[in-house]
């Protein structure tokens, strides 16, 4: 089921089989669409979609609460990103020189990374993070490659963001309700 729009913002999930328990829920598939990128893997088997599920719930919990600096363009966090979490690509740029970790200290703390969640969903290398910037949110995908692959970028309005997240996750979960 898609919610969204692929050539904007858009979240797909398939289900291919409901598990009982309520932590795992069911085995599918998890994408997110950012002006028709796709990121994670889109195979029947992927991923166990509770991982998913939480995630978005937590990410509706914390509405507002994933701030990080509007200064900074797209290319720059992914640099930061994968410099500091993965060791890709050098340090000479002087913004990371100076920091120390200490923008990706605030990536984590602020929960700016949605995707890779822990599951294997995003084993296509993707990476999805998102910012909260007041009435609009900033949503970030790449594919972890050197150099990054795939690389977009959108803003879209807060409230409309966290329908699409909101839609899907009580589509999901009535679903699971149904058929586990």
């Amino acid at each position: 089921m898609i919610f969204g729009n692929k050539e904007h913002f858009a979240i797909e999930s398939g289900v291919s089989k409901f598990l009982k328990s309520k932590n795992q829920m069911a085995i599918g598939f998890f994408n997110i669409y950012i002006n028709s990128f796709q990121y994670g893997v889109r195979k029947e088997d992927a991923s166990i979609l509770g991982s998913s599920y939480y995630e978005v719930k937590n990410r509706i919990k914390d509405t507002g609460k994933h701030g990080f600096s509007k200064l900074l363009s797209a290319a720059e966090i992914i640099h930061i990103f994968q410099y500091e979490s993965y060791g890709i690509g050098s340090r000479v740029d002087d913004l990371i020189a100076h920091q120390d970790g200490k923008l990706l200290q605030e990536i984590i703390d602020n929960k700016i990374v949605w995707a890779p969640d822990g599951d294997a969903a995003f084993d296509d290398g993707g990476h999805v993070f998102q910012i909260d910037e007041g009435k609009m949110v900033r949503i970030i995908g790449f594919i972890n490659d050197i150099p990054a692959k795939n690389t977009s970028e959108i803003r879209i309005e807060a409230v409309k963001f966290y329908k699409i997240l909101q839609d899907w996750s009580d589509f999901f979960y009535k679903d699971w309700d149904r058929n586990h």
